[in-house]
């Protein structure tokens, strides 16, 4: 039995680093701030707070001469690709609007913070502010959703 559970509290101890590598933590000081890059596109770097992360393939970042030349970017650059959907999401234009159509759900940001439909659907329409929603090149532009971005602010 004793030998079962040290094998067991061996397993556990081994997952953990796996599962801890799931997630991605950046921090950039605040003197010396690279240029951003999502998908060859430049942000701001308020976007890091509302990347997705699931959503990201790879990060490559490039310091020294070779930013300052290729970028203009002597702090150097941050270079974020995102997974590609299988499934491009349909796109039905008219009238000036764009209907997004498709398997994905657009972002979902309350309070300034990535979270789920989920969460939202659970929320009390009591505790909401108000809510905003981006879509089209909007969403694209600020938020890098091709399908769309549902805003909510809570009451305080």
């Amino acid at each position: 039995m004793r030998k079962i559970i040290i094998a067991l509290a061996f397993c556990f101890v081994s997952i953990v680093p796996m599962v801890a590598q799931d997630q991605l933590k950046m921090e950039i000081k605040e003197e010396k701030k690279p240029a951003v890059y999502i998908d060859g596109i430049q942000y701001d770097h308020a976007i890091f707070d509302l990347l997705d992360q699931s959503k990201i393939a790879t990060v490559n970042v490039i310091k020294n001469e070779k930013a300052a030349q290729e970028y203009d970017a002597p702090n150097g650059v941050i270079l974020i690709t995102t997974k590609k959907a299988s499934k491009k999401a349909a796109s039905v234009e008219g009238n000036d609007q764009s209907i997004i159509t498709g398997e994905e759900d657009p972002m979902v940001i309350i309070d300034g913070k990535i979270s789920t439909k989920a969460v939202l659907s659970s929320m009390s329409p009591d505790t909401i502010a108000t809510i905003n929603i981006l879509k089209g090149q909007a969403a694209i532009d600020q938020y890098n959703a091709p399908n769309g971005v549902i805003l909510v602010h809570t009451k305080e």
